[in-house]
């Protein structure tokens, strides 16, 4: 089994949070605190009403511009503790998708996209075998920070396709398995670089949010 972090591919069109007059200017915000403060817990009842414009980042000329504010530029993409998702995504990926969390509407006229909470929380991470970072931030006590190795346990993650680890980590991770990258990328969808961060059938493989020089100087089972 392989477990993979989504990181965001290059020049995607990134959709930009737009609120009305009546909710605070920075509605991206309120989603993530929202999505962090009821972690694991369906939000189908307390999702505020917004609408969305499209913003395009990293286009270099006014033509790539053009073609990017008509075209969806990505099938998925991550902002922290949640996922935008177009519909063409949720149709071909199916029960993939609706496992592993809820479909959230957002209000985007120009492309269809919803936005994905995912629910399947796991105690999967082998924290005795993995690196993590561990910081005490006063009053709130210690928490795990990043893991720069990541071990899991095999059984736990028996299923899963999209999900998050028990631990809450700084950065919200959200997490995938071989099973999901394998159906995102036979039905031609686009959004995600998929970083390999553990195969549970190649002690030497390569996490690949690094170097591979770094990686030989830090993982683990080296000789």
């Amino acid at each position: 089994m392989k477990v993979y972090k989504l990181a965001i591919a290059e020049k995607n069109g990134v959709l930009a949070f737009h609120s009305p007059a009546s909710m605070a200017p920075s509605v991206s915000a309120q989603l993530k605190q929202l999505i962090t403060w009821n972690r694991g817990q369906s939000l189908r009842d307390k999702w505020p009403a917004f609408k969305l414009t499209s913003t395009i980042t990293n286009l270099t000329t006014k033509k790539e511009r053009q073609w990017y504010a008509r075209t969806p530029a990505f099938d998925m993409e991550r902002d922290g503790h949640y996922l935008w998702i177009s519909d063409r995504a949720v149709e071909g990926l199916g029960p993939l998708i609706t496992a592993c969390g809820e479909l959230l509407p957002l209000g985007y006229p120009e492309f269809p996209y919803q936005a994905l909470n995912v629910l399947d929380i796991r105690d999967a991470v082998d924290l005795e075998r993995s690196l993590v970072e561990w910081r005490e931030v006063a009053p709130y006590g210690g928490f795990y920070y990043e893991p720069k190795i990541y071990t899991f346990i095999p059984e736990a993650l028996e299923g899963a396709t999209l999900f998050k680890p028990l631990q809450e980590f700084a950065d919200g991770e959200i997490l995938a398995t071989d099973a999901f990258k394998d159906a995102f990328e036979a039905l031609g969808l686009v959004g995600f670089n998929f970083q390999l961060i553990w195969d549970s059938e190649n002690p030497n493989y390569h996490d690949e949010r690094y170097t591979p020089e770094r990686w030989a100087m830090i993982r683990p089972n080296k000789s």
